[in-house]
């Protein structure tokens, strides 16, 4: 890989509008993924009462919101998270 091909930026320096990554394509930042990920898993773990005493909100309800978040920038890779936490959609 040459420079004139590969820019890499710091975290201070990404262009970033209105919580996504913006450049040659859209995307969601890997943080935003590892929060929405780490969510999911503490829902199958947990459960859902358990985690709803820790955040103090619906965690159903934030982890739709971060997946339609993620659908809205990347469908592709939503429905990936559709179908292996099927709970997502009732």
């Amino acid at each position: 890989v040459t420079g004139v091909q590969t820019c890499a930026l710091p975290i201070s320096k990404r262009q970033s509008v209105t919580g996504l990554l913006v450049g040659s394509e859209v995307r969601v930042p890997k943080e935003t993924i590892k929060r929405m990920r780490a969510l999911f898993y503490n829902i199958e773990k947990h459960g859902k009462d358990v985690v709803e005493e820790k955040i103090g909100s619906d965690p159903l309800a934030v982890a739709r919101g971060y997946w339609s978040f993620l659908f809205m920038v990347n469908p592709t890779v939503a429905n990936r998270y559709l179908k292996k936490h099927k709970w997502l959609r009732s």
